[in-house]
């Protein structure tokens, strides 16, 4: 399988491909994800080793949570959007990411025992500083007041 890029054109393209696959082998798709999202990521994306060294760094439970929601989103065929820079910043006060995960999932379980799921999963990628008070300043700058209230 060829990698997608890790933008959200590639996951548009990525969720193209899975979500024509019948739901045994998106199921499957969805399971590897939860195994292991980082070799899921890095065996779909084309990554830059300072992408893949950064998931490597990542605290497990994070890595667990974010392999959860993407596991919902794919075995439902629902949305999945990436926001993140085009490019990493070359301000050398940004050292640091953040990754926020949204997810507006709705469930419902119907009396024979089918459950339904709808909604759809936003992950945001933003770059940022290891000083939190410079971060929110910076963040008012550049993003809106939403995303700062739910964030903060």
């Amino acid at each position: 399988m060829k990698k997608f890029t890790f933008s959200n054109e590639g996951f548009q393209n990525l969720q193209k491909y899975f979500y024509q696959k019948k739901d045994q082998l998106l199921e499957k798709e969805a399971e590897s994800i939860s195994e292991n999202l980082i070799k899921w990521i890095t065996e779909k994306f084309l990554l830059s080793d300072e992408q893949i060294s950064f998931l490597n760094s990542q605290n497990p439970k994070m890595i667990r949570f974010l392999a959860a929601q993407i596991h919902i989103a794919i075995s439902n065929r629902l949305p999945i959007t990436l926001v993140k820079p085009a490019i990493k910043p070359l301000n050398q006060q940004l050292d640091s990411k953040l990754i926020r995960p949204e997810s507006s999932f709705t469930t419902l379980f119907h009396g024979n025992g089918k459950i339904e799921i709808s909604g759809n999963l936003i992950i945001h990628i933003y770059y940022t500083t290891k000083s939190y008070p410079d971060f929110i300043s910076n963040a008012y700058q550049k993003y809106n007041q939403q995303y700062l209230n739910q964030l903060f």
